[in-house]
């Protein structure tokens, strides 16, 4: 869930790796869908960025994950971020559009799921 708006931010994967989506808005209603066709080429249109450093605190346990795409000229970026020493943790989306940058943190406490799972699939982008 978006912190400041309550609205739902979702990445959903088909039964059986059919597709993955990004969704965006309330219960009642859905405000974006990317991508529009929901099959196995929707894998194809997002990219992701990992990077994950274990050990603890002794060796400042960290994790980088980003998924970007594009629609229609906006960019988005979903983030999960942490850094163990520092005890820090940051979910959200950065959108890109028109010359402005937005920030939707996400609240932690709601968040189901990682995208640390995208990591070892074989159908996501990798950058």
């Amino acid at each position: 869930m978006v912190a400041k708006n309550n609205k739902i931010s979702s990445l959903c994967e088909g039964e059986e790796g059919k597709y993955l989506s990004y969704r965006y808005g309330t219960l009642k209603k859905l405000e974006l869908q990317y991508p529009e066709r929901l099959d196995k080429s929707s894998w194809g249109k997002f990219k992701l960025t990992a990077y994950s450093r274990g050990g603890g605190i002794e060796n400042d346990a960290m994790g980088d994950y980003s998924l970007s795409f594009d629609n229609h000229g906006a960019q988005y970026v979903i983030s999960q971020n942490w850094r163990l020493a520092e005890n820090e943790y940051f979910i959200g989306i950065l959108v890109e559009t028109d010359g402005n940058r937005y920030v939707l943190q996400g609240d932690k406490e709601s968040q189901i799921g990682s995208l640390t799972r995208l990591d070892e699939n074989p159908n996501i982008s990798k950058l």
